[in-house]
This record gives structure tokens, C-alpha cells and sequence, in this order.
């Protein structure tokens, strides 16, 4: 009887943890549609060799970002004058936007908390 209560209230307990679960949409079969479409017409064949797949689909993804990039360009500057869109894409270049960006703004030794010792 005891072990029935105690089962009892956890079943209730747990009952608010399952309203809460995601309430946003996850893709629908349109989205998908759309997202196999648009890599289609970047090159992408689905019927292709299957030891070929990771090299022809990020090839494809490629083209994509490529082609946002553009029309992104297009579309005017991005929110930060000072970051290249094309270069923010390339981890590499990523990085360098970023020791740029810290070269700029470098602290002299007199603005170091630290450096009375």
C-alpha cells in the first residue's frame, strides 16, 4: 500500500515535467522539401554513390552559404561594419578577424589591474 502512494505521488510529480516539453515546431515535411530542393539546384545528386556523400553534400552546403553570402552583399552592410561576412564563414579567417579586432584594441601594460607587483 505504502509502495502504491509513493508511486502514486511520483506519477503526479512528474506530471508538470511533460507539459513542459518543447512546444516550438520541428521541421515539417515542407521544410525538408524545400531544404532537398535548394541542394539539388546547388549540384547536389541524392541518387549518387554513397562513398561520396559526405564530400557532395557539404560541396552543395557550400554553394549554398556562397550564394547567401551574395545575396546577404546585396542586401546592404551586415550589423558589424568591421567583420567580413565571407571572411566570418572560414574558421581560419575567423580567427584572424579576431586578432585583428584585439590588435585594435590592445591595452597598454598601464591598464593591466595586475601590473602594480
Amino acid at each position: 500500500m505504502k509502495a502504491a502512494r509513493i508511486l502514486a505521488v511520483a506519477v503526479l510529480a512528474s506530471i508538470p515535467v511533460l507539459s513542459f516539453a518543447d512546444a516550438g515546431h520541428g521541421l515539417t515535411r515542407a521544410d525538408v522539401r524545400a531544404d532537398l530542393v535548394r541542394l539539388e539546384q546547388a549540384g547536389y545528386n541524392p541518387a549518387g554513390s554513397d562513398a561520396r556523400y559526405p564530400d557532395d553534400i557539404a560541396a552543395a552546403q557550400n554553394v549554398i552559404a556562397a550564394q547567401q553570402v551574395a545575396r546577404s552583399d546585396q542586401n546592404g552592410p551586415s550589423k558589424s561594419q568591421d567583420d567580413n561576412v565571407a571572411a566570418a564563414s572560414a574558421p581560419a579567417s575567423r580567427y584572424a578577424a579576431a586578432d585583428q579586432r584585439a590588435a585594435r584594441n590592445a591595452r597598454t601594460d598601464a591598464d593591466d589591474l595586475y601590473a602594480h607587483s
